[in-house]
């Protein structure tokens, strides 16, 4: 779950904190920090099933906002496979550091698209080959497509992952939506 301040940018950094809620308003997760470059991003592992998600922020000058929002966490199915939301994110510094999952727009060159794989079986995941297009719709052209490098954590869970030029994208296409 990614989180970014709206506004103008400011030398003063926001706290921002989430609660993630079940359907019986039992505290699945929760977590709060301050925001570097205005963006708070976090991971929670949480069972399959409908949830009401809430972010609020408060700097330093005591300007505060909040935002509430339900969604269901489920793995998609794909044949065999199950598969992760695609999260998409700007180039970390380093290959090994943490993506922070955008929420809006990007001046970027290159964006990092990433998704997991599951199986329930390890035979589906030897020969899975995944690849990251952009497109303006599901059955339009593609505008980028850029095979995925494969990062297997074990028998039943991989990772994809790719870096993707937005340099080629028409205008407009670098809003996330």
């Amino acid at each position: 779950v990614s989180a970014e301040v709206a506004g103008p940018r400011s030398a003063v950094e926001p706290t921002l904190a989430f609660v993630l809620l079940d359907p019986a308003n039992v505290i699945a997760a929760s977590a709060t920090q301050t925001a570097v470059n205005e963006r708070h991003s976090f991971s929670a592992l949480v069972p399959a099933g409908d949830y009401t998600l809430k972010v609020a922020g408060i700097d330093p000058l005591g300007r505060r906002g909040s935002v509430e929002r339900g969604f269901e966490a489920r793995l998609a199915q794909a044949g065999s496979l199950r598969l992760s939301d695609l999260l998409v994110a700007e180039p970390p510094a380093s290959p090994s550091d943490p993506l922070h999952p955008m929420v809006d727009t990007t001046n970027e060159r290159a964006l990092v698209a990433y998704v997991e794989l599951y199986a329930d079986e390890a035979a589906p995941l030897r020969q899975a080959s995944v690849r990251m297009e952009v497109a303006n719709t599901e059955s339009g052209p593609s505008f980028v497509t850029v095979p995925a490098t494969l990062h297997r954590r074990d028998a039943r869970w991989t990772i994809a992952r790719a870096q993707l030029p937005t340099a080629e994208l028409p205008a407009g296409l670098r809003r996330i939506t």
